[in-house]
């Protein structure tokens, strides 16, 4: 087995995605429902993510990535381009912090499983 599946409690954790387009929109808004606090990392932000941020109250960081950000995080999604993301991981886990690399499972420590939510129930 390669992977082991698990249910982490986000509930008032530090978390930073980093991006400002669907993919951290995505993200940002499963680890929301979650409660975890989040902090956006993005200088620029796609309308529908900027939405969900003004919408949830999220603390949005309009600057670009520095690892310094990395501080008091428990976990990173990094939803930028290949580049970045790649950067993220690597100063991450150098921090021993959890990182989900969107859409680039090679450097990722953990992935999102499909979800089908009818609360209380989730499959």
């Amino acid at each position: 087995m390669k992977s082991f599946p698990f249910f982490f409690k986000l509930q008032g954790l530090s978390c930073l995605v980093v991006g400002g387009g669907e993919g951290a929109r995505h993200k940002a808004s499963l680890l929301h429902r979650a409660g975890a606090n989040i902090t956006l990392v993005a200088d620029q932000l796609l309308p529908a993510t900027r939405q969900f941020v003004s919408d949830n109250r999220l603390k949005h960081l309009s600057v670009g990535y520095e690892p310094e950000q990395l501080q008091g995080m428990r976990l990173v999604i990094a939803a930028a381009d290949a580049d970045l993301n790649r950067e993220i991981a690597k100063d991450a886990r150098a921090r021993g912090i959890f990182v989900n690399a969107v859409d680039m499972p090679e450097i990722s420590d953990f992935y999102f499983p499909s979800i089908v939510d009818r609360s209380p129930i989730s499959i």
